[in-house]
C-alpha cells in the first residue's frame, strides 16, 4: 500500500514511540521496517546530501544484506564479508564505499533514535580509489569530437557541451534548474557543489546558445529534463557519451582512455593554454576551493573570468593545424 510523506513520518514516529515506551520488542524490530520506512520519507534527516543515491543503495544493497535480520544481528564481520563478495563481483571501488558510507549513515541513524547501540559499518576495510587522471584529448581530436557532440542533437548531448564548455561536473550539470540562470543568461548559479557553497558560474557565447535551445525545448523545471521522467532531470549522459567515443573511433579517433570526467579537464587545459597558465583565473574558473588562500592576496575579477571562458570556448572551436588530422575531421 502507499503511502503518503505525512503518513510515513506519522508511522516512523509511532514505531519509535512505542520503542522507547517498551510497547515493541526490541529484538523484533527487523530492518526490513525500518528501511522501508526510510524509503517512504524522500528527504529524510540527517541521513545523506543524496537522497536519491541513497535510497538506490537502500533497494539494491541493503535491503537484501540486512532487511531479514533484526538490528542486533548485524554484525562486522557481516558487512566485511559482504565488501569481499562485492569486491569479487567486480564492483568499482568508489560503488563499494558509497554503499558502505550509505550503511554507516543508516546506522548512525538508528543509533540517534536508539534503535541500534554499534555500529557495523564503522571501521570496515574498503578497496581504495584512484582518481588521479592525467588523460587529455590530444588537440587535433578537439573539433572532430565537440562536431560529433552537435550532431548527436538530444538533451544528452548538450549536457555534455554544456560540462566541456564550462568546465562542470556531471552532477552540476545535470541538476541545473532554469531558474538558476540570470535573466541575462550571464550568470549560472550552482546551489549544491562539491565544496558545499553557493558557487557562480560566467556563462560564454558557446554556455548561451546551449542554454536557449534548451529552454526552449524543455519541458519542466529543469534545463536538461529526463525524456522518460516528467519532473525529473537527465541521468548522467554516459550512453550519449559511450556512443560519441564510439563515432569518433568510426572515424580513426581512439578516444577509448577518455573517460566523462575528463571533459573538464580538457576545458581547464584549453583554459591553462589560453591564459598562459594564470593560476588564479584558473582556479576561478575551475571553481576549486584549495586556491582561496591565494584568492585573499590577489583579485580575480569576475569579467576577467568570464573573458577566459570566451577564449577558452572559442580555443575549443578552433581547427588545429597537425599532420595528425589530414582528413579524418571529415
Amino acid at each position: 500500500m502507499k503511502m503518503t510523506v505525512a503518513q510515513a513520518k506519522s508511522s516512523w514516529r509511532k514505531m519509535l514511540h512505542k520503542l522507547e515506551n517498551n510497547q515493541m520488542n526490541f529484538d523484533a524490530v527487523t530492518l526490513l521496517l525500518v528501511l522501508i520506512r526510510m524509503l517512504l520519507i524522500p528527504h529524510y534527516e540527517n541521513f545523506t546530501k543524496s537522497p536519491r543515491s541513497s535510497i538506490s543503495i537502500i533497494n539494491i544493497y541493503l535491503i537484501p544484506l540486512l532487511g531479514h535480520l533484526t538490528v542486533p544481528k548485524v554484525t562486522f564481520a557481516l558487512v566485511q564479508a559482504s565488501v569481499y563478495r562485492m569486491i569479487e563481483a567486480g564492483l568499482a571501488a568508489e560503488t563499494i564505499r558509497k554503499r558502505i558510507q550509505c550503511g554507516h549513515f543508516f546506522f548512525e541513524l538508528l543509533i540517534k533514535n536508539s534503535l541500534a547501540t554499534f555500529n557495523p559499518f564503522k571501521g570496515v576495510n574498503k578497496p581504495t580509489v584512484n582518481n588521479i587522471r592525467d588523460y587529455v584529448l590530444p588537440d587535433f581530436m578537439r573539433l572532430p569530437y565537440i562536431k560529433i557532440l552537435h550532431s548527436e542533437s538530444n538533451v544528452f548531448a548538450d549536457a555534455l557541451l554544456f560540462m566541456l564548455f564550462l568546465t562542470l561536473r556531471v552532477k552540476e550539470t545535470i541538476e541545473i534548474k532554469v531558474v538558476d540562470i540570470s535573466a541575462d543568461l550571464t550568470v549560472l548559479t550552482l546551489n549544491d557543489t562539491k565544496s558545499n557553497a553557493r558557487q557562480f558560474v560566467q556563462l560564454n557565447s558557446q554556455a548561451q546558445e546551449i542554454v536557449r535551445r534548451r529552454i526552449a525545448l524543455t519541458n519542466n523545471e529543469y534545463l536538461f529534463p529526463s525524456p522518460k521522467k516528467l519532473d525529473s532531470h537527465i541521468a548522467s549522459p554516459r550512453g550519449c557519451f559511450e556512443r560519441v567515443k564510439k563515432r569518433m573511433a568510426d572515424k580513426g579517433f581512439d578516444i577509448s582512455g577518455m573517460w566523462i570526467y575528463d571533459n573538464r579537464r580538457l576545458s581547464l587545459s584549453v583554459a591553462s593554454e589560453v591564459s598562459n597558465g594564470n593560476t588564479f583565473l584558473l582556479a576561478g574558473m575551475a571553481r576549486h576551493s584549495s586556491p582561496e588562500v591565494l584568492k585573499r592576496y590577489v583579485h580575480c575579477t569576475n569579467q576577467a573570468v568570464s573573458e577566459l571562458s570566451e577564449a577558452t570556448a572559442k580555443a575549443l572551436l578552433t581547427p588545429i593545424t597537425s599532420k595528425n588530422t589530414k582528413e579524418k575531421e571529415s
